[in-house]
């Protein structure tokens, strides 16, 4: 439609200028020629204009994003460095999704260098309780410390830095597995990953892989059985050396075989790390040096195995020995 108004509006003025003007050609094919350039200069400013319009749109709602995430954005007021010497401890913790009641007035241990398992069904609390750990989630109520130092007051930043994650579904990317395990940080070689795949008890089968670190894994993990894929995680969670490790329903998916194999490297890495694990599977709660039952967001039972007494160690830990019941006996009647 443009064209054929240029056109048009080219052919009248031309018809005008020698009909009713008299002007040379030559002075009209100027003009026309300058006139046709300045119609199209004015043709691409209104088609720059027709694109600015169009993305006006997507700009105010990337604006009014970037606006609602700074509103969200995580306060990190926390300066100390913390330091997991000792354990960790939530201290009549409460805490809800709106008005549904996830925690209430939970209290637990995490003993540094030993294995706790938290069991329970779907929706009991049990990832609410890691949230917390990791900062994700801050306590209504209730206290949060590791050692002496309280989670509010501590950098989350270097906090998280000390926390390896094994989620339920493990992701390896069609690369390499020392990519995998390394995830490209500049920083760690060849080395670091051997050194985790042996922590990790998965050195044996990827030292037997026709290219040893450099061999292929398929699409997500598809060349590597289930259990290789969940030693493969473990191996990329601790290559940074954390100090806490959490697997969260990192056996859930397992058959009986490979779910003993990791928890076979699980008990390798205890005293070295400290081991959080959340399952349905008693499995974990055999090896676990102390067992929490989660229901309803509140401890029902907790069973400890150290023997050691270690978390009456801090006056404000709370006390432990043999396995006990967190319930009334007429409720346990």
């Amino acid at each position: 439609f443009q064209e054929l108004l240029v056109t048009v509006i080219l052919a009248v003025g031309l018809y005008i200028m020698m009909t009713y003007w008299q002007m040379p050609l030559a002075s009209i094919l100027v003009l026309a020629m300058l006139v046709s350039k300045l119609l199209k200069q004015l043709g691409k400013v209104q088609e720059r204009y027709q694109e600015m319009v169009i993305a006006e749109s997507a700009y105010w709602s990337i604006k009014d994003t970037i606006a609602a995430m700074n509103l969200e954005r995580e306060p990190l007021t926390g300066s100390r460095s913390a330091e997991l010497k000792r354990a960790i401890y939530l201290k009549n913790v409460d805490f809800a999704y709106d008005d549904h009641k996830a925690l209430q007035n939970v209290s637990l241990t995490f003993p540094a260098g030993q294995i706790t398992a938290i069991v329970g069904p779907s929706g009991s609390g049990k990832t609410t309780i890691v949230d917390l750990v990791t900062g994700l989630l801050r306590p209504q109520r209730g206290e949060i410390r590791v050692d002496n130092e309280s989670l509010e007051q501590v950098n989350l930043k270097s906090w998280r830095r000390k926390i390896g994650y094994i989620p339920q579904d493990t992701i390896l990317l069609h690369d390499s597995v020392l990519n995998n395990i390394t995830l490209g940080d500049p920083e760690l070689g060849a080395k670091d990953a051997e050194d985790a795949l042996r922590s990790a008890g998965a050195w044996e089968f990827v030292s037997r892989m026709p290219a040893g670190l450099q061999s292929v894994v398929g699409e997500r993990g598809g060349k590597l059985s289930g259990g290789q894929r969940q030693r493969i995680a473990i191996a990329r969670a601790i290559v940074q050396k954390p100090e806490l490790l959490i697997l969260d329903e990192a056996t859930s998916a397992l058959d009986p075989q490979s779910e003993a194999a990791v928890c076979e490297t699980l008990q390798n890495l205890r005293g070295r790390l400290t081991i959080v694990a959340i399952s349905h599977q008693e499995a974990l709660v055999k090896i676990a040096d102390k067992a929490y039952h989660v229901q309803d967001g509140k401890i029902v039972t907790t069973e400890d195995r150290s023997g050691d007494g270690f978390p009456n160690r801090n006056s404000d830990a709370e006390p432990v020995g043999k396995p006990r019941l967190a319930i009334s006996p007429e409720k346990a009647l």
